[in-house]
């Protein structure tokens, strides 16, 4: 939390007389966020420029919700090929004949 605060990704934590960061509900709601854009491969420059936006205010909803539809489609993206995968390597759903050629030792040639 402190590194993404240092950041500016955290940019509305307030801190009491004594210095100590007082985090409410929606900065905890806004870090789950801020990691699921993390998670899901938003780079560190990307998350800044989101939050940037998001201190701008009303004015920029339109290019935040551009930012999260581009990340959507990576996101989708990124599902289908693992899809993909898992579909190459289910042992169930391949055909016998596959199955037998798959799993036997490939043969040495020569």
């Amino acid at each position: 939390m402190r590194y993404y605060e240092k950041e500016g990704i955290l940019p509305f934590i307030k801190r009491n007389e004594s210095g100590i960061r007082m985090y409410e509900e929606e900065h905890i709601d806004w870090l789950k966020f801020i990691c699921c854009l993390r998670d899901t491969g938003m780079s560190i420059s990307q998350l800044k420029d989101f939050v940037e936006l998001t201190v701008q205010g009303d004015g920029t909803t339109e290019q935040r919700i551009q930012m999260l539809e581009l990340q959507k489609k990576t996101v989708q993206e990124q599902v289908n090929t693992l899809m993909s995968h898992i579909g190459m390597i289910d042992f169930n759903d391949l055909p016998n004949k596959r199955q037998d050629s798959i799993m036997d030792t490939p043969a040495a040639d020569g």
